[in-house]
């Protein structure tokens, strides 16, 4: 009973671990065969106190041989599938059962081998004489069974631990088996790894060698197709060599005037008179000479020469080339159909001059189709549905009305570009039937943004003005078309008024033009510029700063004219010792710093005059007046109309 419950203890310490459910069965048939071989002992020890029927007690004894047999199976699979640690408390249930149904056998043998005498009858035989003669047999057969017993627990022992070795060394041999297998499937791997880069350095040098081969095809298609523009050049007299034939002969038939009647002018009869009629087999290149010395129709007997206007003096076109930004794929297929796309020459041809014409993006997206007539319309497709989709050119035109920089006051080479960049916006909208975008309302707010603060209010004062409800991107696009032409008169009024004022009054300025000068400031008696002057130099550069602000003189032109140095027309910058100010350089002080300011960055270029006024206020004698900037500063006031 106390083995029993060992045993079941092991049981139930082992289901708190992680058994499996093949583990669990197994251990519960070892339970059903434990309790099998104690209720067969049992009843086996009660036949055999009882002298009980041979027969049963043989049949007992095989049952426990089977019952053994079933155990040692089960405490075998056992092993299998518990941990090595676990091994030696499987064998030790195994050995009990061993050594309980040895003993067992043992027992039941001896009792059976004592009981050989015995007659079939035993009812004349005396009760007393029959248990001593049963006595002597007992005791050797206990002595036989103990001495049994303690030989049967020692090879119990040595068969446990021959099938403990047993086992360890079938996992031994499955463990070298399952590396001999993973060995031999890396070393298969490795295997198919170098298959693999040998069939990949294979098909990289098959790939290079149709590469070659494609190449060299779009070599001879390029050539021939060169070979067909070269041959029609020559057969059309239209082409660049013949034209330039016709007027190599017309200059040599030029050397040999023709004769005319003496003291008769020579008139020259334009296209609106009556053309005189050329016989048929006359060329073209006689048409010019066969026209002098014939007499009209109407019998004018004044020689004349009929001049036909011909398309071969037009200048010759030229191709641009498209590198796939979408803003210029409208015009520049415009130009390639109408130059290439419609011209009476072979697809090799026509393909050869699109390649040629295709840069960047637009030349790596048709690059693979070579130069092979017969994927003309194919890489045209692709051009226009890669870059000339109407939605890609609405999304960069309007990204480039997007990125535009805000205009600032006083700038008309800004508003003009801008409105020619609304322009093309419109335009591109109203080529493509973006009606709805022309009329969208934050198209038109994206545009009005970009305008400086007095540009906005004469837009809103336009809108006002012409009762306009609802503005849209045409009405903008005309109104800043005209601002920018106002601004561009302005502009080119105010220089050009600027310009002759300036020559006729004032000397040369820091350019060095040969202009006519006044007398010298400085008084010197000299008719010339004051960068020429000679006392104006001797001075320092702090009295040469006196001197041009009390003549109220430009800082860059040294020259007395109504404008500040910011706005002076000939500005530039100094250039002393890298000094970027716009200044004469007859003005560059060596230190711009004023005392005190350590090291106080330099104040912006554009105000470079405003900076030298105010620094000198604390140097400037008393009761000397002192020349400040006026800033003019407007307000503006932005009102929601």
């Amino acid at each position: 009973m106390s083995v029993h419950g060992s045993e079941a203890n092991r049981v139930v310490e082992s289901e708190f671990g992680s058994v499996s459910l093949e583990e669990t069965r197994i251990r519960s048939k070892r339970s059903v065969v434990k309790r099998r071989i104690t209720t067969t002992l049992r009843k086996l020890e009660g036949l055999v106190a009882k002298f009980g029927s041979k027969t049963i007690i043989k049949g007992y004894v095989n049952n426990l041989s089977e019952y053994l047999k079933e155990a040692e199976a089960l405490n075998t699979q056992l092993l299998t599938l518990v941990h090595e640690s676990e091994h030696e408390a499987v064998l030790i249930w195994y050995e009990e059962q061993l050594e309980r149904v040895h003993d067992a056998k043992l027992e039941a043998e001896s009792h059976l081998e004592g009981r050989l005498h015995e007659v079939s009858s035993v009812a004349g035989t005396f009760p007393g004489m029959q248990e001593s003669a049963q006595i002597p047999n007992l005791i050797s057969s206990k002595s036989v069974m103990t001495c049994s017993s303690k030989s049967s627990g020692k090879g119990a022992e040595v068969r446990a631990k021959a099938f403990a070795a047993e086992l360890k060394a079938k996992q031994l041999m499955e463990e070298e088996e399952k590396r001999k297998q993973e060995l031999e499937k890396q070393l298969e791997l490795e295997k198919n790894v170098a298959m693999a880069k040998e069939i990949a350095e294979r098909a990289k040098l098959e790939a290079e060698e149709r590469r070659k081969v494609q190449q060299a095809k779009d070599e001879w298609m390029r050539l021939r197709a060169e070979a067909e523009i070269l041959e029609n050049e020559e057969d059309n007299p239209e082409s660049l060599s013949n034209r330039l034939r016709d007027f190599e002969n017309e200059t040599n038939d030029k050397e040999q005037p023709p004769t005319v009647h003496q003291q008769s002018p020579l008139k020259i009869i334009t296209e609106k008179s009556a053309p005189v009629k050329v016989p048929e087999n006359t060329t073209h290149k006689g048409t010019l000479n066969s026209q002098v010395g014939q007499k009209l129709p109407s019998g004018n007997s004044v020689p004349s020469i009929y001049v036909q206007p011909s398309s071969n003096n037009l200048p010759r076109l030229k191709l641009t080339t498209f590198d796939g930004d979408s803003l210029k794929w409208p015009d520049w297929s415009s130009m390639f159909k109408s130059m290439v796309g419609d011209a009476n020459i072979s697809l090799n041809a026509k393909m050869q001059h699109l390649q040629n014409s295709a840069t960047g993006k637009a030349k790596t997206s048709i690059e693979g189709y070579g130069y092979s007539g017969d994927s003309y319309n194919k890489a045209m497709s692709e051009l226009e549905s890669r870059f000339g989709k109407p939605s890609l050119v609405i999304k960069a035109t309007l990204g480039k009305l997007r990125t535009f920089n805000r205009l600032q006051d006083n700038d008309p080479e800004s508003v003009r570009s801008y409105s020619d960049v609304v322009s093309t916006t419109v335009w591109t909208l109203s080529r493509f039937g973006y009606v709805s975008d022309l009329n969208a309302e934050a198209n038109l707010s994206l545009a009005t943004y970009k305008l400086s603060n007095e540009l906005l209010l004469k837009w809103k004062e336009h809108v006002k003005d012409g009762k306009l409800d609802r503005p849209n991107l045409s009405q903008f696009s005309d109104w800043l078309k005209g601002q920018a032409d106002i601004y561009d008169e302005c502009a080119r009024s105010s220089k050009k008024n600027f310009k002759s004022k300036y020559q006729k009054q004032y000397g040369p300025s820091n350019r060095g033009e040969n202009q006519t000068v006044l007398s010298c400031i400085m008084l010197d008696g000299s008719k010339h510029s004051l960068s020429e002057c000679a006392k104006f130099k001797s001075l320092s550069v702090e009295d040469r700063l006196v001197e041009v602000r009390k003549h109220r003189l430009c800082f860059c032109c040294l020259s007395k004219v109504e404008h500040w140095s910011n706005k002076c027309p000939v500005r530039k910058q100094c250039q002393i010792n890298g000094c970027k100010g716009y200044h004469h350089s007859l003005l560059h002080r060596m230190e711009n710093k004023e005392p005190g300011s350590g090291n106080k960055p330099p104040e912006r270029e554009e105000n470079i005059g405003a900076t030298f006024e105010s620094k000198q206020c604390s140097q400037v004698k008393r009761g000397m007046p002192v020349l400040l900037q006026v800033i003019p500063v407007t307000y503006m006031v932005q009102m929601d109309i």
